[in-house]
């Protein structure tokens, strides 16, 4: 079981001279996104509270590209979509590993 984080949706509460805080829906502070300036900071934390939502949508994006690889397997498209179809099911995996700290490298 990966571990667990603050609640989503985020929000990006940017700070002035402080870069950009993000908080999660249970009032908790999610992230500090320290940025060299406060446009940096701010622009961080918007990619920081949009997190949940991306594995959410990399989730279902895996889910439906394994369903698509399994109904395309030997057929005449599985060739024509194939090998990007593989690597992208690879990568969304490893992200996927990364974020929930379920793969062997977390850095």
């Amino acid at each position: 079981m990966g571990a667990k984080h603050t609640p989503g949706p985020w929000v990006a509460e940017p700070q002035i001279g402080k870069g950009a805080w993000v908080k999660g829906s249970d009032g908790q502070w999610a992230a500090l996104s320290c940025g060299t300036d406060d446009a940096n900071g701010a622009a961080n934390a918007r990619l920081i509270a949009s997190a949940p939502d991306l594995l959410e949508a990399l989730r279902q994006l895996l889910g439906n590209a394994i369903v698509a690889r399994h109904q395309l397997k030997n057929t005449e498209d599985a060739s024509l979509v194939g090998s990007a179809l593989w690597d992208t099911i690879g990568q969304a995996e490893k992200a996927i590993a990364r974020a929930t700290l379920k793969g062997k490298s977390h850095d």
